[in-house]
């Protein structure tokens, strides 16, 4: 605590002398940034992948408006159409013990179609990629507000989990869920993790090949929308974009605030 608050008086004496955001305004902050992309995605032109994340926002969205008209979704934009989508009550759980359970039933339900396609996208996989299960964090953590995280399965027979974080709940409508479920559980990062810990990979490899792990978990949501998961189902079909949207104003604000040049206003 005496750390923290130190680093606290530090950054607030700092904070009047920063100036804009953006390591591109430091002196050699293009280069570094453009080794900080080729550590963790690969290419060092900053410029070419903000285009690339801004074509796919906007392809994303239109899709997305398209959708959200569709539902019945009004608002100016595709955030305030976004946003009347979240708080309609009809697909909101209770702010309770039940209201959680329910939500965690409904993404074990998902779970099961989720494993029961596997065979149909990979030749093989570890037999522990599949016992895994979505889980509740216990009331502490809800309490704390804790991230979600997971527990890996391992060759013994240990099961894998992933505790959802629901402390917010009324934030999380039950279409939002599904494609948490292929990002987090299967076919993402709970094929991906235990892959990955019996390929026993070198420390380095990991430390500078830090964008597969997400990129595998964001594929895995692709690939289930190609193969069909959310056909039919226009509400979990809307939870996907949402989360592309999500990811890809994370890469747009990233790249523009330190390639581009955006104010924070901007981004």
């Amino acid at each position: 605590a005496t750390a923290l608050a130190e680093q606290r008086q530090l950054l607030s004496s700092l904070a009047p002398r920063a100036g804009a955001p953006g390591v591109g305004r430091l002196p050699h902050g293009a280069d570094y940034f453009g080794l900080l992309i080729d550590r963790q995605f690969g290419g060092r032109d900053a410029a070419a992948i903000h285009r690339r994340v801004m074509a796919k926002a906007r392809d994303v969205a239109a899709e997305a408006d398209e959708l959200l008209a569709r539902l019945g979704y009004a608002g100016k934009t595709t955030g305030e159409r976004f946003r009347a989508a979240f708080r309609d009550p009809r697909f909101l759980y209770a702010d309770s013990e039940s209201g959680r359970d329910r939500a965690v039933a409904d993404m074990n339900r998902w779970l099961g179609r989720a494993r029961g396609r596997l065979p149909r996208l990979f030749d093989s996989l570890p037999p522990e990629c599949i016992n895994v299960a979505v889980r509740r964090m216990t009331k502490a953590e809800e309490a704390a507000k804790k991230s979600g995280y997971r527990v890996l399965p391992s060759p013994d027979g240990a099961p894998g989990s992933y505790f959802v974080d629901l402390s917010d709940i009324r934030r999380r409508p039950d279409w939002s869920l599904a494609s948490v479920v292929h990002h987090e559980l299967l076919p993402g990062h709970m094929v991906q993790m235990p892959l990955d810990t019996r390929a026993r990979p070198h420390a380095l490899r990991t430390e500078y090949t830090a964008g597969f792990s997400e990129g595998w978990a964001i594929y895995a949501e692709q690939l289930m929308a190609r193969q069909g998961a959310f056909d039919g189902n226009d509400r979990a079909r809307l939870g996907f974009l949402h989360w592309m949207m999500f990811r890809l104003g994370r890469s747009a604000i990233d790249t523009g605030i330190h390639a581009e040049r955006w104010s924070a206003r901007e981004a």
